[in-house]
């Protein structure tokens, strides 16, 4: 959809070399997005907090609410865990299996469009 407008546009304004107006923007969206996805991947890196480890899924006592969430009972009060298995953190590497504290970690991707947010104005 995004190809649509562009191209259109410069297919109008080069009506005898359509082809190569056509190819030239296309190229442009490649090349962009070569440029940006090393850049996004450097900043969701730095970003990226990791979530709060509660311990070995099979050591620790735990409950089941009503609605199906798994709780923990941690400092005296329950707190929502979810289990996280080698094959779940495949992508996140540094982590290990176990329980995780739901909510407690963030991916970083609100503080990555920011910053490239900011760089644009």
């Amino acid at each position: 959809l995004g190809y649509l407008a562009p191209v259109g546009l410069l297919m109008s304004w080069f009506p005898e070399r359509r082809g190569m107006a056509t190819g030239m923007a296309i190229m442009g969206f490649g090349g962009g997005a070569i440029v940006a996805t090393p850049v996004m991947e450097m900043l969701l890196r730095a970003f990226r907090i990791a979530p709060t480890f509660a311990g070995n899924a099979e050591g620790l006592g735990r409950s089941v609410g009503a609605d199906g969430a798994r709780l923990l009972e941690i400092g005296g009060s329950q707190v929502e865990v979810v289990a996280a298995s080698t094959k779940d953190l495949v992508s996140f590497p540094g982590l290990q299996e176990g329980l995780y504290v739901v909510g407690s970690g963030d991916v970083g991707l609100a503080s990555t469009l920011a910053c490239l947010g900011a760089s644009y104005a």
